[in-house]
C-alpha cells in the first residue's frame, strides 16, 4: 500500500503548528510502536498475539499516521460476515439479514494527545470510510460499528459528529484495572445501507433481542455457544 501524504493545517481553535503526516499500513516491525501507542491511548491491556494480528495478519484492515518516523495516531478495523455480530449487537443489521451481508468493526482508533485538533482522527475514519465503500464492498458492507466507553463523552462527541448513531448501551462491557465500565455500541450505515426498523421502535427490539438470544441458545450447544463468545474482539 503506497503511502499517502497530508500537509494537515493547524486548528484554528490551537496554537500548534501545520503537519506532514504520511499514512500507512501497519507492518510487523510496528509491533513495539504500536505496542506503546496503545498504552497511551486505550485503558486495555491487549495480548501479544493480538498486537502481531493487527501488524500482519491480511484479515485487518490498518491505517498508522506517521509524523517524523513515528506512529502518532492509528485505526484498524475489521470486515466481518453478519453472523459474527456479537449476541449483544443483535439486530444491528436487522435480525434476519441476508447472507450476502458484511459490516465493518472498528477494532481501535487513536491519536496522541500532542496530534490531537489536526483533523488526524477525522482522516484516519474517513480511510475506514473508503474502504467499505470501495468496489470491493460497495455491495456487501452495510455499516460500520464499533464500541466505545460510555464515560468517554469525548470519543462519544467525535462520532457522533461524523454520523455514528447510538446503538445499544452494554452494562459493565469492558474489565479494567479499575473495574467494570459501561459500553455503547455506535454505528454508521453506508452503501445505501438503512438502519433496521428496530431503530425506530426500540422495545421492540429488546424483545427481539430476547426472542433471538433464546433461539440462538437452543439450537447451539453450550460448548459452541462459549466458543462464540470467547472470541469475540472487545475494544
Amino acid at each position: 500500500m503506497a503511502t499517502l501524504v497530508y500537509p494537515l493545517e493547524p486548528d484554528t481553535n490551537s496554537q500548534s503548528c501545520a503537519l506532514d503526516i504520511s499514512f500507512r499500513a501497519l507492518c510487523s516491525s510496528d509491533v513495539p510502536e504500536v505496542k506503546q501507542l496503545c498504552s497511551q491511548l486505550f485503558p486495555i491491556s491487549y495480548t501479544e498475539q493480538w498486537f502481531n494480528d493487527i501488524c500482519s495478519c491480511e484479515k485487518y484492515f490498518s491505517r498508522a499516521a506517521v509524523y517524523q518516523g513515528r506512529l502518532i495516531g492509528m485505526v484498524v478495523a475489521e470486515v466481518r460476515h453478519n453472523s459474527r455480530i456479537g449476541m449483544e449487537d443483535d439486530g444491528l443489521v436487522g435480525f434476519w439479514p441476508s447472507d450476502s451481508t458484511h459490516v465493518i468493526y472498528i477494532l481501535s482508533l487513536g491519536v496522541l494527545l500532542p496530534y490531537r485538533r489536526h483533523s488526524l482522527g477525522s482522516l484516519l475514519l474517513e480511510e475506514v470510510k473508503q474502504y467499505g465503500t470501495s468496489v470491493e464492498y460497495r455491495n456487501k458492507v452495510h455499516a460500520i460499528y464499533l464500541h466505545a466507553l460510555a464515560s468517554n463523552s469525548g470519543a462519544l462527541s467525535f462520532y457522533s459528529q461524523r454520523g455514528f448513531h447510538h446503538f445499544n448501551f452494554l452494562p459493565l462491557y469492558y474489565s479494567l484495572e479499575s473495574g467494570p465500565e459501561d459500553g455503547v455500541t455506535l454505528v454508521m450505515y453506508i452503501n445505501g445501507a438503512q438502519p433496521p426498523w428496530t431503530f425506530k421502535y426500540p422495545p421492540l427490539c429488546v424483545l427481539f433481542s430476547f426472542i433471538s438470544f433464546h433461539y440462538t441458545s437452543s439450537v447451539i450447544s453450550p460448548p459452541a455457544l462459549f466458543m462464540v463468545e470467547a472470541i469475540g474482539d472487545k475494544k
